[in-house]
Order: structure tokens, then C-alpha cells, then sequence
């Protein structure tokens, strides 16, 4: 990864740290990073983020297809809202992200808008995880059978 970097980006100084996750999400005004558990992990330590996804052209077109949920990054699935600016597919371009960067990182109000949700996701994540997950797989095949 670090001569890919000096590869694309020789003018950048980039240190690249690894299994360091919660100590650099502590340390960070704000975080452009993937879906997924890195966005959790965020959330729960109260890190503003912007969330951006991409993935094959073809299980984009299953997402499209099967589809059952509003929102993929985490922290907006949990909290049943659009409190993290997400970006997938074509969506997730160099110009987009860096326009959300740039505007969480000058608008305070924001970045007090994604801790108060962020402050709700230890409570939620306390729910019965089984019979939640239980639901969704219902939800998802109800939906593929129409």
C-alpha cells in the first residue's frame, strides 16, 4: 500500500499505520472512510464521518434489485436517519467527498448533529440482536418473493 501511495501521490507525505483504527478515529477532527464496521467504530467513538461505498457493477445491480434498507452506511441504518453524508457508486467521486469534507469540517452544527446520533448507537446496539436479525431476514425474503 505504501508504494502505491508514493506511486499515485509522490507529492504527499502519507504515513500509513495499521490495527491502529481507534486510536487515529480518536485523534481525528473528521473521517472519510468505507461502509461498514469502520464507520460503526467511528460512530461509537464520536468521529464526524463521511461514508462512501463502491462496489462491481454487479452486485450494485443486486443492491438495486434487492434492496430493503434506506440507508447502507451503519450509523444512518441504526439510527433510521441520513446523519452521515453517504456516497455510492459513481456518486463516491474525488470532487463529491471532498466537497462533504470540506463542509463538515467548516460547519460546526454538523459535526454536533452526527455526535448526538452517534450518542443514541450504545443503547440501540443493546437490543435483542437475534430476533432483530431474525426480522431482517424475513423483511429481505417478503421483499424478494414479490
Amino acid at each position: 500500500m505504501a508504494v502505491l501511495c508514493q506511486q499515485l501521490a509522490p507529492q504527499l507525505s502519507i504515513d500509513l499505520r495499521l490495527g491502529q483504527s481507534r486510536r487515529i478515529l480518536n485523534a481525528s477532527d473528521i473521517a472519510l472512510l468505507a461502509s461498514g464496521t469502520a464507520a460503526l467504530e467511528a460512530a461509537l467513538l464520536q468521529t464526524p464521518m463521511v461514508v462512501a461505498y463502491r462496489v462491481s457493477s454487479f452486485t450494485s445491480l443486486l443492491v438495486r434489485i434487492f434492496r430493503s434498507v434506506d440507508y447502507f452506511a451503519m450509523p444512518n441504518h441504526l439510527t433510521a436517519q441520513p446523519v452521515v453524508p453517504e456516497f455510492l457508486q459513481s456518486r463516491a467521486s474525488p470532487q463529491r467527498l471532498s466537497a462533504a469534507v470540506r463542509d463538515l469540517l467548516s460547519n460546526r452544527e454538523s459535526r454536533e448533529r452526527q455526535s448526538l446520533a452517534f450518542s443514541i448507537l450504545p443503547e440501540l446496539m443493546q437490543q435483542p440482536t437475534n430476533s432483530l436479525a431474525a426480522d431482517a431476514v424475513m423483511q429481505v425474503a417478503s421483499c424478494a418473493q414479490k
